[in-house]
């Protein structure tokens, strides 16, 4: 952009209200967090839901004299991102907003499907989704422009999906790649080590199901007269939703924390032929090669600096730092839908454990969007889905907060239930009250 322009444009400081309705908006001159660091100065050009122009100089940008701004023929909004910091929208890889209103209360609940058989991967926990949930804008306030919702329960508790956290409707929720179609149904699906009394008869039991499975898929219809006629075999639906696993398209979702444990699920992995993502990974550090050779990604927590239970004996502050240097893809969640709000603290503190603030960052946008499938989410690039955060401060700082956001190139609402009730309570009548007397 040339200083003519930026002279013309900066002592009006808003967005315009043009003539008609802008369809696109010019972010300028902002600290963008690129893919490859952070850079000042950035002006970003958002139209038709992605980001169209992006850079220090932007060509077709004109500034008609009335305080909008004009690119390539097209009356633009305009927003002032001097001294401000622009991000991708950050990603929740594992949350259960929209899945659960108040923990206490089951009718709320619906991240869970229970029932009598611990497989039951042909769930999607998408079906279950509000999308009008009070806890969705609580979220969305603290910069999270999608997440990855997941089931709970069972040995396969079902599939998880993507969404963003925008709309009215599960459809207008629903994460779609360039080609609108409906990626955001199942990103994964969501097992648990949980049928059998130590790790190696719970993973004997995944094991026997992945096989299982490639034999029902294999002949069907002998399945059925056969293994399929046993009592406690698994649903056959649930064997066809596991289709995408065995067949390595679709991620395998696993918690496990000890070194030992992700030593032999590498192998595991390897020997299965899947995608296996590991929540915890605790003691991931003492493996990282392994991990990182079988392609395994990681979701990590890091406030784990050290001991935090007997399969996290070996935990470590820098296991971030260290995964992300041997090559695995790490992750970072609050594994929760009320506490997603707190993501970008967990990823500061990951920093301040070692990891780099440019790996924290792509911990909580471009990592997930790649390892889910959320196509071009989570970067800010030419031609990337226009869900971008504009900051007051370093996204990562819990000092900062967003002062606009963009979710599909649409301006979103930063209001929540507990911002309204801040404002309706601020001033009530005859507050403060006066003080108490002192006694006589």
């Amino acid at each position: 952009m040339n200083r003519l322009l930026l002279l013309l444009l900066v002592p009006s400081l808003a967005i315009a209200a043009p003539a008609k309705a802008p369809d696109c908006t010019v972010v300028l001159g902002a600290r963008a967090h690129l893919p490859e660091g952070a850079e000042d100065g950035i002006t970003a050009v958002v139209a038709d839901g992605r980001i169209a122009a992006l850079g220090a100089s932007i060509t077709g940008l004109g500034a008609p004299g009335d305080g909008g701004i004009d690119w390539n023929g097209r009356r633009c909004a305009f927003v002032d991102g001097q001294g401000l910091h622009l991000s991708a929208g950050l990603i929740e890889p594992h949350s259960t907003v929209g899945l659960v209103e108040i923990g206490l209360e089951a009718g709320t609940r619906h991240h869970d499907a229970g029932g009598p058989s611990p497989v039951r991967a042909h769930v999607r926990v998408l079906d279950g989704y509000d999308p009008l949930s009070a806890v969705i804008p609580v979220a969305r306030r603290e910069g999270i422009t999608a997440a990855v919702i997941q089931p709970g329960g069972g040995s396969f508790s079902g599939g998880a999906g993507a969404v963003l956290l925008t709309g009215r409707t599960q459809a207008e929720a629903v994460v779609r790649d360039a080609q609108s179609r409906d990626v955001g149904r199942e990103v994964a699906v969501r097992a648990n080590l949980a049928v059998g009394n130590s790790f190696s008869a719970r993973l004997a039991h995944l094991r026997s199901v992945l096989e299982e499975t490639r034999s029902y898929l294999d002949d069907r219809r002998g399945w059925r007269a056969g293994l399929g006629t046993r009592p406690g075999a698994p649903p056959e639906e649930s064997l066809a939703a596991l289709a995408g696993v065995v067949e390595g398209e679709v991620p395998l979702i696993l918690a496990a924390d000890r070194a030992s444990d992700l030593e032999v699920l590498s192998i595991f992995a390897t020997q299965q032929g899947i995608q296996l993502v590991i929540e915890g990974a605790a003691e991931g550090w003492l493996v990282a090669e392994q991990l990182a050779r079988a392609e395994i990604a990681v979701v990590l927590n890091p406030y784990v600096y050290g001991p935090g239970g007997f399969d996290q004996m070996h935990g470590r502050k820098d296991n971030g730092a260290l995964l992300v240097s041997a090559g695995v893809r790490v992750m970072i969640s609050t594994r929760s839908g009320h506490f997603a709000r707190k993501l970008r603290q967990m990823a500061g503190n990951a920093v301040r454990g070692g990891m780099t603030h440019q790996d924290a960052l792509a911990a909580i946008t471009s990592v997930p969007a790649a390892v889910f499938g959320l196509g071009s989410r989570g970067r800010l690039a030419v031609g990337t889905a226009a869900d971008v955060v504009l900051w007051n401060g370093d996204p990562l700082e819990v000092t900062s907060w967003p002062v606009q956001m963009w979710i599909g190139g649409l301006s979103q609402s930063l209001e929540s239930r507990q911002s309204q009730l801040m404002e309706r309570y601020r001033s009530l009548p005859g507050s403060p009250a006066a003080p108490l007397s002192l006694p006589e």
